[in-house]
């Protein structure tokens, strides 16, 4: 199992940063490099004011065409399962990969906290990613060969983009 995390401080109260990275994802996405877009797939009310997003994350890193080939464009597709729990700020997620489709585990949580006195917001995400030895026969040199790309992705891309989501949402106007 391999942990990885990432810490924002921003300058925006954190009521207003919690609700806008929750409830504005899509159009934080425009403001990503890697990331071609955000699709909201579920949002239910969950009770004492909590709610679940499934969002459709799909991101356009900048490969070696000799990777691309073996992975294919879709390989960097994914389902973000999240949990936003009001009473303390904190977000647990899922991330659900398309591509080795059930060999890789990747969970954790986002936590909101006021800082700066309460002018500001720190932002801790953190999470750890497993990924399944590879089968037995040609799927597991594919396996092999691109197993450390998608740890680095996992592990190195989501918490940058994350952080740089976070520094998105403090620039935004709030609706």
């Amino acid at each position: 199992m391999k942990p990885f995390k990432s810490l924002v401080v921003t300058q925006q109260p954190v009521d207003r940063l919690w609700v806008t990275v929750r409830d504005r994802m899509p159009e934080l996405a425009a403001m990503l490099d890697d990331i071609q877009r955000i699709t909201v797939i579920e949002r239910q009310t969950l009770p004492a004011g909590g709610l679940r997003l499934v969002n459709e994350w799909r991101a356009t890193p900048r490969l070696p065409v000799s990777i691309e080939s073996v992975t294919g464009t879709d390989a960097f597709v994914w389902l973000d399962h999240a949990e936003w729990n009001e009473s303390d700020r904190r977000c647990h997620w899922r991330i659900e990969p398309q591509f080795l489709d059930g060999r890789i585990q990747c969970q954790g949580v986002t936590l909101y906290e006021p800082a700066m006195g309460g002018r500001g917001s720190r932002v801790t995400f953190e999470g750890t990613l497993h990924m399944a030895a590879p089968r037995a026969g040609a799927a597991s040199l594919l396996e092999r060969s691109v197993a450390p790309i998608v740890e680095s992705i996992v592990t190195v891309m989501i918490p940058k983009n994350f952080r740089k989501i976070v520094e998105a949402a403090a620039r935004l106007d709030p609706q």
